[in-house]
């Protein structure tokens, strides 16, 4: 039970945070180049702070990977974010 419980729970959590990121255009500035945080957050106008969090969680779903001089890169496995739709949320 409480498998399935931490699985929902993080779930809740991180599609708004997919949404916000996709929204953003993080996904397709990450797709174009390998990229630092620092220079996704000048790109994008993003607070650090809340940025690092984001790619982390990225990181933990197997969507990015960070290499040995913190670039970032979309894995193979970043496909879902395409079907990930806030209808999911807010209803169409």
């Amino acid at each position: 039970m409480l498998e399935l419980i931490n699985r929902y729970q993080y779930g809740f959590v991180s599609i708004p945070v997919i949404l916000a990121c996709r929204e953003k255009g993080l996904f397709d500035l990450i797709k174009q180049k390998r990229i630092t945080h620092r220079q996704i957050a000048n790109t994008l106008g993003a607070n650090t702070g809340h940025l690092q969090v984001a790619l982390k969680m990225m990181e933990s779903l197997g969507w990015l990977l960070k290499n040995e001089v913190n670039e970032y890169s979309l894995t193979d496995n970043f496909q879902p974010y395409l079907w990930t739709c806030s209808s999911m949320l807010f209803g169409c």
